[in-house]
């Protein structure tokens, strides 16, 4: 009698166990200089044998001692956003304030969770608890209260109260805004009908899975051809939809890649029978009830039940705007992300910082950092480093660097990650993504 094989482990999953033991505090993780980390466990190391491909043009932000006066004015901080710069936020405020009252609001009903594995709720290949990232008492170990699933209507700044949507106010000394962003959708006619959705939250992703389900989808169009759009484009093909890719660029990631990488991801994307169309628009959702069909601008329908807008996000900044704070693309902070008013901070995607706005997982946690840091008296700025694009799709994960266009790929790698895995003795695969910081963002 044979023994029953086992399923392959999807790629994703070791860079899943490596983030949750990183946020439990289970795992120490040193950068060095370039796009290389090394993650230690024990007594095994992982480490990326990609070489740094040129120095990098900026400094990192630096650590910085912390004014301990600072830190008796400060006894009373609420956090507004759930997310990982609102979490990180709270995390280092909790730390360098151990006595002060700290309160964390999220509007979502979940805890704190991995938004970048969403995409892999659509083909039910993860569960929902699976992408939680804190210990189920992260919270009251630390003395922090979580409120989840409660929205913030309004700062009081005169009073300085943050109102909830029950009506109850909570006193500040300090806020700290980390509202996120939203899903930006172009002026697509017919957006809204049944089947034309967005993916920013679980319930996004679950919303997907069930309209799939439910009305048997054989078609689905992406509008969008960036890192989201082409990582729902390969789950949504795990439920045997056929997908198609409308991309405004030359070829696929046009702002992240070169055109001779750009051709060697269009023949990853056909090899996984994802199709594209360059330059192509949608006009309008055809529907009735339910989705129908995309009519594109050049005249051309393709019949389908489900249509994905990812076509990038906007900052959530309409709490701080209303609060009378300075906003241009977002909220308008200074290099310790403090905001127009000095008692209140703003950190991750809702922030405009000189100009920019990151929409990354490591700009977040480092704009948390700062903020916190700054708030009790620490002399520190934010400065990033570029940061590199990851498109996580399983047998064909490609690295395009921070520095180069160049896009190199698990194939490539290959070679020298089992030479590293061998030096180290880790089992640890280079292509599942454990041994680098950013495929989280």
């Amino acid at each position: 009698m044979t023994e029953p094989t086992q399923a392959p482990a999807h790629p994703a999953d070791e860079l899943l166990r490596v983030a949750e033991a990183v946020h439990a505090g289970e795992v120490s993780v040193a950068f060095i200089d370039g796009p290389t980390v090394r993650a230690k466990k024990g007594d095994k190391v992982v480490v990326d044998p990609d070489p740094t491909l040129e120095e990098p043009a900026e400094e990192p932000t630096a650590a910085v001692a912390v004014d301990r006066a600072g830190k008796t004015e400060v006894g009373r901080v609420v956090v507004i956003g759930a997310g990982v710069a609102g979490v990180t936020a709270a995390e280092v405020l909790r730390r360098e304030l151990p006595d002060a009252e700290l309160t964390l609001i999220g509007d979502e009903p979940y805890a704190f969770y991995n938004r970048m594995g969403i995409t892999r709720l659509v083909s039910e290949s993860v569960s929902i608890e699976s992408l939680y990232l804190n210990r189920d008492d992260w919270a009251e170990s630390r003395k922090i209260d979580y409120r989840r699933g409660l929205p913030v209507t309004a700062i009081d700044r005169e009073n300085r109260d943050v109102v909830l949507a029950d009506g109850e106010r909570v006193p500040y000394d300090r806020v700290v805004i980390a509202t996120g962003a939203t899903p930006l959708v172009p002026p697509i006619d017919g957006f809204g009908a049944e089947g034309s959705l967005v993916l920013r939250t679980i319930d996004d992703a679950v919303q997907m899975q069930q309209h799939v389900r439910r009305h048997r989808c054989r078609t689905a169009v992406i509008v969008g051809a960036g890192l989201l759009g082409l990582e729902a484009a390969y789950y949504l093909t795990q439920l045997e939809l056929r997908v198609v890719m409308l991309d405004r660029g030359p070829w696929p990631l046009s702002r992240q890649l070169d055109e001779q990488a750009g051709a060697l991801l269009w023949e990853m994307l056909h090899d996984l029978g994802i199709e594209l169309l360059p330059q192509v628009q949608a006009e309008r959702i055809v529907a009735d009830e339910l989705v129908r069909g995309i009519e594109l601008v050049d005249g051309g329908t393709i019949d389908a039940e489900l249509c994905l807008v990812a076509t990038g996000v906007l900052p959530n900044s309409e709490l701080a705007e209303a609060a009378g704070l300075d906003v241009a693309g977002g909220v308008t902070v200074d290099d310790s992300m403090r905001t127009s008013d000095p008692h209140i901070y703003a950190v991750g995607d809702v922030v405009d910082h000189q100009g920019r706005r990151y929409g990354l997982w490591p700009a977040s946690v480092e704009q948390a950092q700062v903020a916190a840091t700054s708030m009790v008296g620490g002399e520190v700025a934010f400065s990033l480093l570029a940061q590199p694009a990851r498109l996580k799709v399983p047998e064909s994960t490609c690295f395009r660097s921070a520095r180069s266009r160049r896009l190199a790929t698990s194939r490539e790698r290959s070679s020298s990650a089992r030479t590293a895995r061998a030096a180290t003795g880790s089992s640890c695969s280079t292509r599942a993504g454990c041994c680098r910081a950013w495929p989280l963002t």
